[in-house]
């Protein structure tokens, strides 16, 4: 995945390479490690075709990704299983409002339409 203006959108939300993590808890705490962590997240795009992907809020359907703000990540990964899974993190204050089954649902459509993928886990935990 090198191609900077590749997205997946859906009507609230833009998911796009982030190449950045916003998962609040981070082993990030200097310049290098930052690198080293952009430098595995474009890595496992180039692998797989797939990976972390920054879910950016959408101020109305029509606006650009630009003027999106930046709210969670949703992941599409292959760690030791044999088909992708998904999963996805959002900051306290965008919780509860469905975005983690839209940007589920849209990232699981991309796996089977764009990546031939037949198949995706998805799980949700109780209680969320």
């Amino acid at each position: 995945m090198s191609d900077p203006n590749f997205r997946i959108e859906t009507p609230r939300l833009y998911l796009s390479p982030p190449f950045v993590s916003l998962n609040g808890e981070s082993d990030v705490k200097d310049e290098a490690k930052a690198l080293e962590t952009i430098k595995a997240y474009e890595e496992r795009h180039r692998k797989w075709g797939y990976g972390h992907y920054i879910a950016s809020l959408k101020p109305s359907r029509e606006a650009s990704l630009a003027k999106s703000k930046p709210i969670g990540i949703v992941t599409l990964m292959r760690g030791e299983m044999l088909v992708p899974d998904v999963g996805f993190g959002f900051i306290e204050a965008e919780n509860r409002k469905g975005y983690g089954t839209e940007s589920g649902k849209a990232i699981i459509e991309y796996a089977k339409k764009e990546l031939g993928s037949a198949w995706v886990l998805f799980a949700k935990q109780c209680g969320e």
